[in-house]
Parts: C-alpha cells; structure tokens; sequence
C-alpha cells in the first residue's frame, strides 16, 4: 500500500527506492526500484546473524535491560527488528547519488498529492536532517526522516547510528529502535 499510495501522490521526478527483505513487491512505475537489504549491506547480514536467536535483542528481558523490561512495551528492545531500517538508511546514503534520502517506514500511506515545493519546505539545505519530532518527554517519531547529503555531517551521522547496531552499542542505551538511537545521536 505504501508503494501504491507513492506511485499515486509523489512527483514523478523523485525516486523510491525499495529495501526489501525476501520479498518482490508490485511497482508500475520506471521511478520505483528495489533493493535486497540483505544481499546488499554486510552489516545488516552479520547483525541478524549475531542475535537472531538472543532473545535479549529481540523484545526480550535480558541482563542489559533487566529493571526497565517491560512486556506492553517490549517494542523498545527490539533492536534486531529495527536494525533493518537503520541498515537501509545506512546503505541509503552511503550508495545514492542525491540531494536528500528520505527515509519513509512501509507502513505510511501517502493520501494527498505531494509537490516539489512542499518537499522544499520539509528538506531545508541548511539543515543536516529533518524530523518529526515530539519534545523531549518522548523520543522522535521516525517514520519519516529527511537527510541532507550535501550537507558535510550527515555521513558522519548516519555512521554514528548504524555503528550503535554494527558494535552492539546499543545495548548501553535504555532502549533500542531506531527511533530512541536515532536521539541519542542527534543529541
């Protein structure tokens, strides 16, 4: 649905690029191109190797969250679930030659139509990323995140984030989806 909705709303003149994972989805347009996360970053394929059987790593309760572990919110310690979002951006930037990678979750549907200059507005150029953000009480809300690649520091960004995954940093921090990681690196 997400990919539908983008063919429908979004300008022709900028692309989507798919992360996939096993799966081939349905695209009717030459602006929509698809990538397999897994064959393309060794870092995601070494990650899911690493904890696909730690249930710490997976929701779980585990010495690295024990105190804070809670069952109705078990999201915050799904760290492998959520290093596959953190991978693509990663890849993202490091191998697409752009202005701006704009990361969009699979669940977002588009229901209006979006201009170049609304993108414009969103994607300021003296702004090394752009977020939803939602004050300090709560971590941001990542489902849709603007990176400037012509700004000098996002690289660097970017790096910082994903090594939290890459060196199991993560499990240093009070929770871990991308969504917490991704302040603690903005902060």
């Amino acid at each position: 649905h997400m990919i539908n909705t983008f063919e429908q709303q979004w300008p022709d003149e900028v692309d989507l690029i798919v992360y996939t994972e096993n799966c081939t989805p349905s695209i009717t347009k030459s602006n929509v191109t698809c990538i397999d996360l897994i064959a393309n970053s060794k870092h995601c394929k070494r990650f899911i190797k690493r904890h696909k059987d730690n249930p710490e790593a997976n929701g779980g309760q585990g010495p690295h969250n024990q105190g804070i572990w809670s069952p109705k919110k078990h999201f915050k310690w799904q760290g492998l679930r959520f290093s596959y979002k953190v991978f693509s951006i990663q890849h993202a930037v490091q191998n697409i030659d752009t202005e701006w990678i704009i990361w969009v979750d699979a669940d977002t549907l588009t229901h209006s139509a979006i201009t170049l200059a609304f993108l414009d507005s969103v994607c300021p150029k003296d702004s090394m990323v752009t977020h939803l953000g939602r004050g300090d009480k709560y971590h941001s809300e990542c489902g849709w995140v603007g990176y400037n690649l012509q700004n000098s520091q996002t690289q660097d960004f970017v790096q910082d984030f994903a090594e939290m995954y890459i060196n199991d940093t993560m499990f240093n921090e009070k929770e871990w989806h991308d969504s917490y990681l991704f302040d603690v690196v903005r902060k």
